[in-house]
């Protein structure tokens, strides 16, 4: 390893050394080990020929179809949306689209269901029409796996506020979580400051429970494999005891949102606002990431 220190920096096109346009380590005849080792000294190689003489890296920081989708849904929900906006959106996505339908978590990657059915309905929303080559691909690829039904929690979240998937469908996310001193087993303290940036604003936003619904032209009726009256609203199970925990957690907090009694509501509420508050950036953002940002927007909105 003391090779890499001394190494000659080598300016090179990034584009040429993508570790995804390498083959991968042949395992035939080899061990585990050996490869492992091999991956390790590619990586350590690709890194440093990034490098720049100061010192540092530099990248473009790629994100996937859900941003893009996302931002039009926000434009939408605060009203400031325009054609020409979303047109452009439509060809970004249509671009990014693989060719069996589906859009990837990230690019050159497989398909993957929230990603999709994310693209799909901002591109309904935009005007691209159901009926076109490439909805037709991509809701085929979407039904095959199940449909709306089985996306992601921050998909359905999206859906929600949209109008097209009910709230009750959704973990309990109460705001009284705010609350909670640090020294207590679960506190706001206990996630990444990422998540929490993210959590937090998603309890108000789960307390009102907001819709913004979309035209009857963009509604997504069609990604209901057996419609939306028979649509499969419980949460997945998990195996593990922690998943087990959080389940029974759920249940128990959501007939707790089901009562009127509610003592801590405004207060928790209070809080939570000025939590976000205190913790948005000179520029404007919270933690330079877009799930806090937009949800802190919506949670003040």
């Amino acid at each position: 390893m003391s090779r890499y220190l001394t190494a000659e920096k080598e300016q090179v096109d990034p584009r040429k050394c993508l570790i995804i346009d390498r083959p991968a380590p042949r395992t035939h005849g080899r061990s585990r080990i050996e490869d492992l080792d091999e991956t390790i000294e590619r990586g350590v190689d690709y890194l440093l020929k990034r490098q720049s003489p100061e010192g540092w890296w530099w990248a473009e920081l790629e994100s996937n179809a859900t941003i893009t989708a996302e931002h039009l849904f926000l434009t939408h929900i605060f009203g400031i949306g325009t054609q020409e906006l979303w047109d452009k959106i439509a060809r970004q996505l249509l671009a990014w689209q693989n060719e069996d339908g589906s859009w990837s978590l990230w690019h050159g990657g497989p398909g993957e269901l929230s990603t999709t059915v994310e693209a799909y309905v901002a591109l309904k929303m935009a005007g691209v029409s159901p009926d076109s080559p490439e909805m037709k691909k991509a809701r085929e690829w979407i039904l095959q796996r199940g449909g709306v039904e089985r996306t992601r929690n921050f998909t359905k979240i999206w859906l929600a506020l949209l109008g097209e998937w009910p709230w009750e469908g959704l973990p309990v996310i109460p705001p009284e979580v705010v609350l909670l001193p640090r020294w207590f087993p679960i506190n706001i303290y206990k996630f990444g400051s990422w998540a929490r940036g993210t959590m937090v604003p998603l309890t108000i936003v789960y307390a009102y429970r907001p819709t913004f619904p979309i035209p009857k032209h963009a509604r997504i009726d069609e990604l209901f494999p057996r419609g939306r009256a028979n649509a499969d609203l419980s949460l997945p199970r998990k195996r593990s005891a922690w998943g087990r925990f959080f389940t029974f957690a759920d249940k128990v907090l959501r007939v707790h949102e089901h009562s009127r009694w509610k003592p801590l509501r405004k207060r928790a509420i209070k809080a939570a606002e000025e939590w976000i508050i205190a913790r948005q950036e000179a520029d404007g953002c919270w933690g330079g990431i877009q799930p806090a940002w937009v949800y802190s927007l919506i949670a003040l909105y």
